[in-house]
């Protein structure tokens, strides 16, 4: 039996803030398959702080478990971009260059460590910035709804530690569709059930 949009989990678990999606100011909508995308930051003791420099391990969303939304098999993935220095500290651009001419190929000089599922209902999800050697996964192997794919890092190009996420219709991240997800385990500030989060800068729960 394919799976339904409506049987997907939240990548995450616990509390988080939901950033950059589709229906705030600033989106990923400028990019054809991060249409629906959005970025989550761990609500923890230390917030991040803007324009501040520190330590990765000082953040509360780096070293979080990043699990599969669904039943699936590894489409793709990559490990081997290092994080990071700091949280708004980036690679110097000549390492940048070196990453994307190695591997002849932008995504993981801007996705860092990634991983691409494929679901049976055709679609695959996509989590990116992982930190490096933490990927639990490898190309072709079958995954449960829940496991465990990696952690939570500062890995491409991303100014602190957060998991990017988006589904998408094909597993070409360049010239997939982006597709609005629906979850079955998260609520609101509320406690209400929140199937698709569509507010910008949500506090969410994911059971």
């Amino acid at each position: 039996m394919k799976q339904k949009r409506q049987d997907y989990i939240f990548p995450v678990k616990g509390q988080w803030i939901v950033g950059w999606n589709w229906v705030g100011f600033d989106s990923h909508r400028d990019a054809y398959s991060q249409e629906y995308a959005f970025d989550l930051f761990r609500i923890g003791d230390r917030p991040p702080e803007e324009g501040v420099e520190k330590p990765n391990s000082m953040d509360p969303s780096y070293g979080e478990e990043i699990i599969a939304i669904a039943d699936g098999r590894v489409a793709s993935c990559f490990d081997g971009v290092p994080d990071n220095p700091a949280v708004g500290e980036g690679l110097p651009k000549e390492e940048i260059k070196e990453i994307i001419d190695k591997n002849n190929s932008s995504l993981p000089a801007g996705a860092g460590n990634h991983v691409i599922l494929q679901h049976d209902s055709g679609e695959y999800s996509f989590y990116a910035h992982m930190i490096p050697g933490s990927l639990c996964v490898k190309k072709g192997e079958e995954v449960k709804q829940g496991q465990v794919l990696g952690l939570v890092g500062n890995s491409g190009n991303s100014d602190g530690p957060h998991l990017h996420y988006q589904l998408m219709d094909g597993s070409d991240y360049f010239t997939a569709r982006g597709l609005p997800c629906h979850f079955t385990n998260v609520r609101n500030l509320f406690g209400e059930p929140m199937e698709i989060v569509d507010v910008d800068n949500s506090p969410v729960w994911a059971e």
